[in-house]
């Protein structure tokens, strides 16, 4: 078992085995996929396992995440095979339950977290007109302090 915050401990082996965890976020880390996890399993099984978090990524030559190019290399290449499950194909929700969180997030949350669809979050705005609805309007003025969250998985 290895863990991707110290890649260089994951370097030197041949696996004949690999499953990645959080693919979605791990896979950010640049360079992980192409200069250590790749090498090392040429001959390896494995799965990638992961919410998809976001299809373009600035700092990657092609200007995608790699968890989105590995999704599209499994559309053309016979080694790659791609299976995508819904929060419809889990057991553990009833479909009121999933009616009910579908009205209750944005958009794009139920598109990448319930969907497992690669999303742009930011692709045109963060919120969509009908993701305003969740919002509630605060005179700034009102306001000594006013602080920002920014999500770091979407850097």
């Amino acid at each position: 078992m290895g863990s991707a915050e110290r890649p260089e401990n994951l370097e030197g082996f041949g696996y004949d085995y690999y499953v990645l965890n959080e693919a979605g976020i791990i896979l950010k880390k640049k360079g992980l996929w192409d200069n250590t996890i790749y090498p090392m399993i040429k001959n390896a099984r494995g799965k990638i396992i992961g919410t998809p978090k976001g299809k373009t990524d600035a700092n990657n030559e092609s200007g995608k995440t790699k968890y989105f190019e590995l999704s599209e290399k499994s559309k053309t290449n016979k080694h790659f095979a791609e299976y995508v499950y819904t929060v419809y194909d889990s057991p553990e929700y009833t479909p009121e339950q999933i009616e009910n969180i579908k009205e209750s997030v944005p958009s794009y949350i139920w598109n990448q977290e319930y969907l497992a669809q690669f999303v742009d979050v930011y692709e045109g705005s963060l919120l969509s007109p009908e993701d305003v609805r969740y919002y509630e309007h605060i005179n700034i003025e009102d306001f000594d302090k006013i602080y920002m969250h920014s999500d770091t998985t979407h850097t």
